[in-house]
């Protein structure tokens, strides 16, 4: 929580689980990614070689060849305009949301049911929160700022389908089921490698929606089952991996039967 102070300044000492910011970043496993273009640009250039323009825009071996301002040493300029990240942020952003579907055979689908039931009572929902509100369903890219600059669409009535559903009040709902906090994992998730200002042990609330089919799991895909990635737990995570361990065989199994549900 924070703490104002009679001086207008504010005490950020107790905040747990987002940035010292403030600002949620929900992209990447640690939650350092505060937006779908950053979340395609960074990937463009450490996994594809592609360095976006705007990457390079503050780069200050332009003032010494201004003629060359967008050159990253590999000989070729303009690898990817603005107007192509724009494309491919906008394309992203109104892909098909995760859904869950429900198996016909009915032993499957009370097993999905009852599941699902556990998965709240163990505690699990605390932080794979089932769904988040989003109070803005329109999308805008580049800029929030000047929409007069921006291309919009709102997400739970433009692109393909399925989209966001909209609740009566005109807003979004995300079943994504997380908190979109940072969360100490415990010593056995631990990481060779910091990412700068987050433990290498301290990880996102990983979504759920679309975990069924999206293996491996965890957060480096070291989790070869979704029984195995829950057995992964630590740390915030203990207490409830703790009751799941607990839980009978057929109990576990209608968890995972649950998340089994949860598809792209």
């Amino acid at each position: 929580h924070l703490v104002a102070l009679p001086d207008g300044t504010v005490d950020k000492s107790n905040v747990n689980g987002v940035p010292p910011d403030l600002m949620i970043k929900p992209f990447g496993s640690k939650g350092t990614i505060e937006s779908i273009r950053k979340f395609t640009t960074n990937p463009l250039v450490s996994h594809h070689g592609i360095q976006a323009d705007e990457r390079l825009e503050d780069d200050p071996r332009k003032e010494i060849h201004p003629f060359h301002q967008w050159d990253d040493g590999d000989g070729y300029d303009h690898e990817a305009t603005r107007g192509d990240v724009t494309a491919l942020v906008i394309w992203q952003a109104a892909q098909p949301i995760p859904v869950q579907i429900i198996p016909d055979d009915p032993v499957i689908a009370q097993a999905v049911a009852d599941g699902n039931k556990t998965f709240k009572e163990i505690g699990c929902a605390t932080c794979h929160i089932p769904q988040l509100i989003v109070d803005d369903p329109i999308f805008r890219e580049p800029s929030r700022i000047d929409p007069a600059k921006s291309f919009s669409f709102d997400i739970t009535r433009d692109g393909p389908e399925p989209r966001f559903e909209r609740t009566i009040d005109g807003k979004a709902i995300a079943y994504a089921y997380t908190d979109l906090k940072r969360h100490y994992m415990g010593e056995a998730l631990r990481e060779p490698i910091d990412e700068p200002n987050v433990d290498s042990a301290t990880f996102i609330t990983a979504e759920l929606w679309g975990v069924g089919n999206t293996g491996p799991w965890m957060f480096n895909g070291r989790a070869f089952t979704l029984d195995q990635a829950i057995r992964m737990h630590g740390g915030k995570a203990q207490a409830s991996r703790d009751e799941y361990i607990a839980l009978s065989n057929q109990k576990q199994r209608e968890i995972v039967e649950f998340l089994k549900s949860l598809v792209l």
